[in-house]
């Protein structure tokens, strides 16, 4: 016998296994003899979403078996990601089929998200809808935002999924969510009807993301905030410098259009970076802004000189 958990071999009266300390029932101790080396090592390593070198067909039996038997979805759709992107371990249609199973028994809003945007191919209509209505109760605004883009066909019926998902989006609080969606705020999908582009936000919603970058205070955030204009103007300058350059390539690799701020945000956020004394920040908004007024460079300066 073996232990279902690293793969240690067993005694027949073994309670517990020596190697892990996982309890040992008549139902765990049936899986495949495999080699005991490294296999506790392939299961972390699935677990957290990252495959470990070559494992022996024997190996990747048992790993789909303990995930199938255990219900654990993380790794069902992790494993599913993997095999099948992969001509060694291509999965059977039934293992698939016994994985997808375990992955639409998910509870779990982040995990059905998740599971839409990596795996959508392997779930027919209904599946799909049925993941759509759990992961519209998301709270995590990155994933929102993905899925009613990534979604929006499945979503032209279903005005409920599409308010909830909006709603968690533009009343997000994280800093670097606000700006990753001011950032994407030109960022529709022209294939599609109106009411099916990607997310459009209102000039409230834009000031809001930026209300939440502001009263953050975070530094990080506030620097990549302040370039946002001296970014676009540099890469349209590069491009314009170059002889090889034409128009017709790809100008989404652009950066998005500028976000205007007021004079008075400018100086706010300017002035949150100083009173965070963070050396590398200061240094770079030093470098790279160009309205700083003398006392702003004074200040930064003095950051940079007492670390």
């Amino acid at each position: 016998m073996y232990c279902s958990k690293c793969g240690n071999k067993l005694d027949q009266d073994d309670l517990f296994c020596s190697n892990c300390g996982a309890a040992v029932s008549p139902s765990k101790t049936k899986q495949p003899a495999i080699p005991q080396k490294g296999m506790e090592e392939i299961i972390e390593g699935f677990s957290r979403g990252y495959a470990i070198g070559d494992i022996a067909p024997e190996q990747k039996d048992t790993l789909i078996a303990m995930t199938i038997e255990k219900e654990d979805i993380a790794l069902g759709e992790n494993i599913l990601c993997h095999f099948d992107s992969s001509q060694k371990y291509k999965l059977t249609s039934q293992e698939r089929e016994q994985l997808k199973r375990v992955l639409l028994k998910t509870k779990d809003a982040d995990m059905a998200c998740s599971a839409l945007l990596n795996l959508a191919q392997i779930f027919s209509d209904e599946e799909r809808q049925q993941l759509l209505k759990l992961a519209s109760r998301t709270k995590n605004a990155y994933l929102a935002y993905h899925i009613y883009q990534n979604e929006c066909q499945d979503l032209f019926n279903d005005e409920a999924s599409r308010d909830a998902l909006r709603k968690t989006v533009v009343e997000t609080q994280d800093p670097e969510r606000a700006f990753q969606f001011l950032q994407a705020k030109d960022d529709n999908c022209d294939r599609y009807e109106d009411d099916l582009k990607s997310l459009d936000f209102s000039n409230e919603e834009l000031e809001g993301f930026k209300q939440v970058i502001i009263l953050s205070r975070d530094p990080k955030v506030v620097y990549k905030f302040l370039i946002m204009k001296e970014l676009r103007e540099q890469v349209i300058k590069e491009r314009e410098e170059d002889e090889y350059y034409t128009y017709s390539e790809d100008e989404s690799l652009l950066p998005p259009a500028v976000i205007e701020l007021t004079r008075n945000e400018r100086t706010a956020l300017k002035r949150i970076v100083i009173e965070s004394r963070d050396a590398d920040i200061a240094e770079a908004v030093l470098s790279n802004v160009g309205d700083l007024t003398d006392d702003e460079r004074a200040a930064l300066k003095s950051i940079i000189g007492s670390q």
